[in-house]
């Protein structure tokens, strides 16, 4: 999950799953990712088409949502289907938690306005009549309340209709992009009011940008709550206590037996990958570094390594970029140099910019 082909490859797995309810012609089949609604003429065929669902794949198991109050909860809303009319309603799931953008947070005041009127625009939007319609807003308005917002806030204007969605233009690719520290709405007033001022409204983009939040700056300055909990870890001693549990990092492991190097790079924590390293020394597996190392230079002897941490860098482009300039730079004895040849893939596209 998180990754860019994850929704494709899910399409492609359920439609695999959901064909033999397919076959079945249900009266209704509608499925978003991997929420499906399902119509049957009989609670028989509903069983029948639940148990399929679940018996297709060992790695899946549905959960059902019965009806409550004639009332059946799908995605977002609520539908009831009574007298062959159907009625939807906004739905909030029980463990949703309800955290919207603070009233009282550093944040534009056109963002919480368009967070919040988004937020009962949906709620009016997919409600079917007058009176659900009151009542979604009603469970909106109280969501907005919890999140500090005063309790006259609506979200529509006079008459109860809410304003047609603004169509921004795309921005010109030539206008300058002023990026600044959210102050204070005056002071993004006053800002915007000196480009206009300056006759450069055509040529310059004002952006504000949020300031750090509290919860980063915690995390950046906590001390203790990163420890090592692994027996005789091979990271720490050469480090700083908690680094085996860091993510993106270049990192070098040296023999102590022949002080040859090794240096790499992973975006998962350098504990995990140490211990991959580790495996594949401890089985003389000729398809690692290590083990291959072990094998060619010390006839499968034991070994021993130290770890030492290099760099840090979360992003994956530029933490090869570094795991590659650091292997030039040291030009490590067990490395098999691929790593260039990944880097050189990278930047291949951009070769027409320097002028060769």
């Amino acid at each position: 999950m998180g990754q860019r082909l994850a929704p494709v490859l899910a399409i492609a797995y359920m439609s695999k799953i959901e064909k033999p309810i397919l076959d079945r012609r249900p009266v209704l089949y509608s499925r978003y990712i991997d929420d499906c609604l399902i119509i049957c003429p009989t609670q028989e065929e509903m069983d029948i088409c639940f148990d399929i669902l679940n018996n297709r794949a060992d790695q899946i198991k549905f959960t059902r949502e019965r009806p409550r109050e004639n009332w059946l909860p799908f995605l977002n809303i609520q539908i009831q289907l009574a007298r062959g009319t159907v009625r939807t309603k906004w739905y909030r799931k029980p463990s949703c938690k309800n955290i919207l953008i603070h009233y009282r947070s550093a944040h534009p005041i056109r963002t919480k306005q368009s967070v919040i009127s988004n937020m009962f625009r949906v709620a009016s939007k997919v409600s079917s009549d007058t009176d659900l319609k009151t009542e979604s807003l009603d469970i909106a308005r109280r969501i907005a309340v919890s999140n500090g917002y005063p309790n006259r806030c609506k979200g529509s204007q006079r008459g109860g209709h809410f304003p047609p969605r603004r169509i921004y233009e795309q921005a010109p690719v030539n206008k300058v992009t002023f990026c600044l520290p959210f102050i204070s709405d005056e002071m993004s007033r006053a800002i915007r009011a000196c480009v206009t001022r300056c006759d450069l409204k055509e040529e310059v983009m004002v952006v504000e940008i949020p300031p750090g939040k509290l919860c980063r700056q915690l995390v950046r300055n906590r001390l203790y709550d990163i420890l090592c909990d692994t027996p005789d870890c091979l990271v720490c001693p050469s480090n700083r206590r908690g680094d085996c549990m860091r993510a993106g990092v270049i990192y070098e492991i040296r023999c102590q037996a022949c002080g040859a190097e090794y240096i790499g790079e992973t975006g998962r924590p350098l504990r995990t990958r140490i211990k991959e390293h580790l495996e594949g020394l401890r089985k003389s597996r000729t398809q690692t570094p290590l083990g291959m190392h072990r094998v060619l230079c010390h006839d499968g002897n034991e070994l021993t390594i130290s770890v030492t941490v290099l760099a840090l860098e979360t992003e994956t482009t530029a933490r090869k970029a570094l795991e590659a300039c650091w292997i030039a730079a040291r030009d490590p004895q067990i490395n098999r140099k691929e790593e260039r040849m990944t880097v050189t893939r990278d930047l291949a596209p951009f070769l027409d910019l320097c002028k060769f």
